[in-house]
């Protein structure tokens, strides 16, 4: 009896010194027992003086088009480069730039899932990709290289689309011929994924955009047949879980209801006429996903959203859509206090949105490259002018990162008024980028450009105008012309 109480005491001893004197796990060893993503590459034209530019995108973030939830870069040694991510659960979207032999730089957006261990290198002017999860990658680069003809040609607009078709098939055979070497999940987000692309460069764009002459939209509307997307294909696709990782697939559901058709059935968009369509015709998650997108598209919209709002709230069941509506309708729809944002303008001199009180204020959001910003100001300038004198402040708010590139773009006058004055004020969100507050209070979501926000005399946020391309700047001189009186 006493030797084995000495054996008991003896072991419970030893146990503890080995766990005392043990060392902790290394962050390594910690992670072995997780999923992880493994990309690396060999590429003989790089110098140590590249890089290659990742950016990771949580496919089922609360933002419109999903926002970044890693960017990193690295550095290029001996022509190799490494990157890991840790404890992966689902599958995400990852942009890759990489620089290529003839000096420039190509990005293209790969579908990414646990346990991926990819190895990049270029033979005979092309990326090639092994290893495990290496055939997602595969078919990735080859529809981002039949993408890149799809272009602006002299041909009619049935030709132009057929031509688009004839592409996109191709595409989709890339897709099916490796079907059997994919999940069922990435086949399926990959499927989404590229209806999603195909269909707005070569349809939806063209009808919001307003690229198409009134003839050419109605012989679209008319006489196009679209073999790449059509309501069956829809409906075979509607109870797929992986709807809820294609971000891309749902913009394009909201985009296509909304530019297509509406206008093939001679009908006017309305947010509440998309939310009865979507909620009729989805269930599950997947009807909660494309609602919570609409919500959060919709409050940046021009129409006020309060009852749809209520009506979603009742029957949401994902805690982070509930609180990412409640949060952003607190500090963005109508009638509440614009948020007070402290920025510098192009003098150096430090601004208030209260130092404008008494005015009514056009808020302005853009940054340099943006074409749609380009393409808006012309209507943005004649609106100075209408109202030029009158109790109006035009405020442009650039999020560039670096100042020069800020303050050369106001310089070429293609974006904003080139000067500061009394009525029209160009700032900038400094190093802070799109990531500074003002952005985030008062754009949902991702941020996007151009942007414009409308406030009163007091300070209170008003319905958001239209944006000046479509409709010339009337919806927009009408809203100010309303809040002056």
């Amino acid at each position: 009896m006493i030797m084995n109480v000495s054996i008991k005491i003896y072991y419970l001893i030893w146990v503890f010194l080995t766990v005392l004197l043990s060392p902790p796990l290394t962050s390594c060893a910690q992670h072995r027992n997780k999923e992880t993503i493994s990309i690396n590459g060999k590429l003989e034209y790089l110098t140590n003086e590249d890089s290659v530019n990742f950016t990771m995108y949580d496919s089922q973030s609360c933002t419109i088009t999903s926002s970044p939830t890693l960017k990193t870069t690295r550095r290029i040694n001996d022509g190799k480069f490494n990157f890991v991510i840790y404890d992966i659960k689902n599958p995400h979207h990852l942009d890759i730039g990489l620089p290529m032999s003839d000096g420039s730089s190509r990005s293209t957006r790969f579908l990414i899932e646990p346990g991926d261990s990819i190895s990049i290198s270029y033979i005979k002017d092309d990326f090639v990709f092994e290893g495990k999860g290496s055939t997602k990658y595969s078919v990735a680069n080859t529809i981002y290289k039949s993408m890149l003809k799809i272009g602006s040609s002299k041909s009619s607009i049935l030709d132009k689309m057929k031509r688009s078709d004839s592409l996109a098939m191709r595409c989709f055979e890339v897709l099916e011929l490796n079907k059997h070497n994919l999940s069922k999940e990435a086949y399926e987000i990959l499927k989404m994924d590229l209806i999603a692309d195909i269909t707005l460069r070569k349809l939806i764009h063209p009808l919001k955009y307003h690229s198409l002459s009134n003839e050419e939209v109605i012989t679209v509307l008319n006489n196009y047949e679209n073999p790449t997307w059509n309501r069956k294909l829809e409906n075979e696709i509607k109870f797929s879980k992986s709807l809820t990782y294609s971000f891309q697939y749902v913009y394009f559901l909201l985009e296509e209801f909304k530019y297509y058709f509406c206008q093939k059935n001679e009908e006017t968009y309305s947010a509440k006429k998309c939310y009865s369509y979507f909620y009729r015709t989805y269930s599950g998650v997947q009807r909660e996903r494309i609602i919570f997108y609409l919500l959060k598209y919709s409050i940046n919209g021009t129409e006020n959203t309060d009852e749809l709002v209520d009506r979603a709230l009742l029957w949401f069941k994902n805690p982070k859509y509930r609180q990412e509506i409640l949060d952003f309708r607190r500090r963005s729809l109508p009638g509440v206090t614009a948020y007070n944002f402290k920025l510098t303008d192009q003098n150096g001199k430090t601004r208030h949105l209260s130092d404008f009180k008494g005015r009514v204020v056009l808020l302005d959001f853009w940054f340099t490259g943006c074409k749609n910003c380009i393409d808006a100001h012309p209507y943005i300038d004649s609106l100075r002018t209408l109202f030029k004198n009158r109790d109006v402040a035009f405020i442009s708010i650039n999020w560039d990162k670096t100042k020069n590139t800020w303050l050369k773009s106001v310089s070429s006058g293609l974006y904003t008024a080139t000067t500061t004055t009394v009525s029209t004020i160009n700032l900038n969100t400094g190093n802070t980028g799109d990531k500074h507050p003002v952005v985030k209070n008062y754009i949902a979501g991702s941020p996007g450009a151009p942007t414009f926000r409308l406030i009163d005399k007091r300070g209170k946020l008003l319905l958001n105008p239209k944006d000046p391309r479509g409709d010339k700047g009337v919806d927009m001189a009408a809203k100010i012309e309303a809040a002056l009186k």
